[in-house]
């Protein structure tokens, strides 16, 4: 496992560097290769030698505690969270149409806000996420979160602060299958530099948050629909980020199962100031969000309150 850029290779393959994003659920992007007893380590194996977790370009994941994406700093980072989009445009370009996807889109979301985006299929959700994450580059205008301008980091730095300051929660998960429980939620902790007894605690702490500390050392696929998106949820608050970007995190889920995810969820986010940008066609969950934003025609327009269109 090689980490360079935006992204983690494995045996050939690649692996986003916040283990899943564009991830295909049906597909192993590990191979044939077994990972959990080089993450057991503290180390996984680079080109054939054993290596700490390093980046591309000869540069360590967590060079020096004072940096600004250094995740361990042993309480809530309280500093990040408020998103400010500014003229966001992304196109892309379809043989000979250039598809615009966003056209100049403004949104302002406040310190510990959970804020639903809602849209017709196609309208540029996921890509709004991507770019808000740094993961993918905007034509224009620009996203900062708490006051630092993501769209104007090269790399490593973009990757670096993605990896320490922003939480991810996907529709089919996106665990590695061939790591146990509390491995892939403690993987996030190993790419920002926190192992051994540390990184243990904390993941095993998050899991009882999430009520699975008993299934810790189960294997992924063992576990139910609702379990492995708890996971999921434990994996994206353990390195304690200011904000979670939550791509239709009930998608996968029967309405059962989705009412019991999204509590927990919601309760923990708001219980450590989380901000949240929750992507979702599901009308449970844009109805318990602060606020309400409809992504139409390429910008972001005010939704009615979630609890006016409930009633």
């Amino acid at each position: 496992m090689q980490l360079g850029g935006g992204d983690v290779y494995t045996g050939g393959r690649r692996l986003p560097e916040d283990t899943g994003i564009r991830h295909d659920p049906n597909h192993d992007p590990l191979g044939s290769e077994h990972l959990g007893q080089r993450l057991r380590g503290g180390q996984i194996r680079q080109r054939g030698k054993q290596a700490p977790f390093r980046l591309g370009h000869d540069v360590a994941t967590v060079p020096n505690a004072g940096c600004f994406y250094n995740a361990d700093t042993g309480r809530p980072q309280r500093g990040l969270g408020v998103l400010r989009i500014r003229q966001l445009s992304r196109s892309f370009r379809e043989g000979a149409r250039v598809h615009q996807v966003l056209d100049r889109a403004d949104a302002q979301v406040s310190r510990g806000e959970t804020v639903a985006v809602t849209g017709r299929s196609g309208s540029g959700k996921s890509t709004l996420l991507n770019l808000i994450s740094g993961i993918d580059r905007a034509d224009r205008g620009t996203v900062e979160i708490d006051g630092r301008d993501v769209t104007a980091m090269g790399e490593p730095a973009r990757t670096l602060f993605r990896r320490a300051h922003i939480g991810f929660v996907y529709q089919f998960f996106n665990l590695i299958p061939t790591l146990d429980v509390a491995e892939n939620v403690r993987l996030v902790l190993e790419l920002n530099g926190v192992r051994g007894a540390q990184a243990r605690e904390r993941s095993l702490a998050v899991l009882a948050d999430v009520g699975l500390r008993e299934r810790a050392h189960s294997a992924v696929d063992q576990l139910s629909g609702g379990e492995q998106q708890r996971v999921a949820i434990a994996r994206a608050l353990v390195h304690r980020p200011g904000l979670l970007l939550a791509d239709e995190p009930t998608g996968n889920l029967d309405e059962q199962t989705a009412g019991e995810v999204l509590p927990v969820l919601l309760s923990l986010t708001r219980a450590r100031g989380t901000t949240v940008v929750v992507v979702t066609h599901d009308v449970a969950v844009s109805s318990l969000a602060d606020r309400v934003l409809e992504l139409r025609e390429g910008r972001l327009h005010d939704a009615p309150e979630p609890r006016a269109r409930a009633s």
